[in-house]
């Protein structure tokens, strides 16, 4: 964008790509300050966030002062703010305005200072908007030529900004230098806890591009992508000083995705946990260590536009057996043509956000038996909308599950133990399940196995349950009824179902006609 000042106002246009630059809009500084911003020799103007609120604001850097205009958003701006402990630069007949780079360097937020002196470059980390704190040497020294190039950049992916610039080589050939104020390590995050009972933990942060660029060296490409670096919990160890136990869980991102209207993360599709045990003493030293576990787990991304393909990249991942089960999630059908219109559907599916689709339980202990898993859980949801949009609110929505199937291998692919839960009728008002079948279905049959034990394992059985709570309690003590009565029955000999006993939910999410999110049983 091109932004000039002058008049007391800024006058800005809108970058549009290649269709040029769009009309000015015209914003007013507060009266009695427009004459203090200027740029000429003894100081500098510039536009950067220094107070980390996402908004760029005006700054004025002088060779022992830095001021800005913070931004108020729709066009105006706060008065002025004079940040304390400004450093002092250098003389004022040897500051030069475009020796000063402002960028934020350690991931706040907030743009920090650096300037190029005469010797070498010098930061002063941001405090917030509010002060500056002492300045940092980072010994590197750069010629004339290449103050004129130096920027912040991040060159490795880490959400962390390096200063970098073109130099020659000890060869003499052109080539790049950065200076890592960070080391790649993001500050200000919880890296420790210890109790006074001997447990300690601690955790380990990395940036979500980090497996972005590991699947695609892989082969297998996000179907869903950040627009910024994300820093997630990479591992996490916890030790018991007592017994020597330690517990080691790393995780692994997949398929990230943000709301670009909302403006908001809505968190990974696939994660990964790996957990590990050890002991710091055995009985005997060829006591073997603890099997690794691995979960994988499926989420919902809370939007509709993007679902089916991600829901079809996330069967291309599931496992699949051979026993005859039924594929988990077809593709859900879309919000098209509903009465409450497009927005009060993606409300809706907003609700769904975070929401478990499928969880597999490995242990990758380097076997052949490796690859099957030990338990394999699907769910399906629907969306009751409890509160129509109005004028001035949104969407109320409430994310029922109506399905939800256990298939357990224990790592036999061919005979999996399978169950499936289906709720049937929910509270109109607090969503708590008031009918639900818990259906246990039958082995698949083996040839050389008896005649009356294939009967007794193929059996299904199927158990009813009804729920009675109490009334609700007065609205201003905020309580939900209490379970006050369960009554169970079993349904004896029901008609065999084929291949479908084994199904898992078909539809995790369906979209009905009525403006209201419905499951299916499958």
């Amino acid at each position: 964008e091109l932004a000039l000042f002058g008049d007391g106002k800024v006058v800005f246009y809108p970058n549009h790509g290649r269709l040029g630059f769009g009309a000015a809009l015209t914003a007013r500084l507060p009266d009695g300050e427009a004459q203090l911003i200027w740029s000429d020799r003894q100081a500098g103007l510039y536009l950067a966030d220094m107070n980390g609120d996402g908004l760029t604001d005006i700054v004025q850097v002088s060779h022992r002062a830095v001021s800005y205009w913070p931004n108020s958003g729709y066009g105006l701006f706060g008065d002025r703010v004079q940040m304390a402990h400004a450093p002092t630069l250098a003389a004022a007949d040897a500051f030069r305005f475009d020796r000063v780079l402002l960028a934020d360097l350690t991931g706040t937020g907030a743009a920090d200072l650096v300037y190029a002196g005469g010797q070498e470059l010098v930061v002063f980390l941001n405090a917030c908007g509010n002060a500056f704190r002492d300045g940092i040497a980072t010994g590197l020294a750069l010629d004339r030529a290449a103050l004129g190039q130096l920027q912040a950049a991040d060159l490795f992916g880490s959400g962390l900004n390096v200063l970098a610039c073109r130099c020659q080589t000890a060869s003499g050939q052109d080539g790049f230098c950065y200076f890592d104020l960070l080391s790649g390590v993001k500050p200000y995050l919880l890296t420790a806890v210890t109790n006074p009972c001997g447990r300690q933990s601690t955790v380990a942060y990395q940036c979500a591009t980090a497996s972005y660029l590991a699947d695609k060296r892989d082969g297998v490409p996000w179907v869903l992508r950040l627009p910024f670096a994300v820093f997630c919990v990479a591992a996490t160890t916890t030790r018991d000083m007592t017994t020597g136990l330690t517990m080691t869980r790393s995780y692994r991102y997949r398929h990230g995705s943000y709301d670009g209207c909302r403006r908001e993360f809505n968190g990974f599709g696939l994660v990964e946990l790996t957990e590990n045990e050890s002991l710091a003493w055995a009985e005997t030293p060829n006591d073997p260590p603890a099997a690794p576990r691995l979960t994988r787990t499926w989420h919902h991304i809370g939007t509709a536009d993007e679902w089916p393909a991600v829901l079809a990249r996330y069967e291309q991942e599931y496992f699949r057996d051979s026993s005859g089960c039924a594929p988990c999630g077809d593709p859900a059908e879309l919000p098209v043509g509903l009465a409450c219109g497009q927005r009060d559907v993606n409300d809706a599916w907003r609700a769904l956000k975070f929401a478990l689709v499928r969880q597999e339980i490995y242990g990758p202990d380097g076997t052949g038996q490796a690859a099957v898993p030990y338990q394999v859980t699907a769910a399906g949801r629907t969306v009751r909308i409890v509160q129509p949009a109005g004028r001035l609110a949104g969407l109320c929505a409430l994310a029922l599950e109506t399905d939800h199937m256990q298939l357990v291998y224990e790592r036999d692919a061919a005979h999996p133990r399978v169950s499936r839960v289906v709720n049937i009728r929910f509270d109109e008002q607090s969503g708590m399940v008031l009918e639900q079948a818990v259906i246990s279905c039958g082995r698949p049959p083996e040839d050389e196995l008896p005649d009356p034990v294939i009967q007794a394992q193929n059996k299904i059985q199927i158990r009813y349950t009804v729920y009675r709570y109490t009334q609700w309690v007065d609205d201003a003590h905020y309580r939900l009824p209490q379970l006050a009565e369960q009554t169970s029955y079993e349904l004896h000999d029901p008609a065999a179902g084929g291949q479908e006993r084994c199904g898992c939910p078909r539809n995790p999410v369906r979209v009905g006609a009525a403006g209201c999110l419905s499951g299916s049983a499958g």
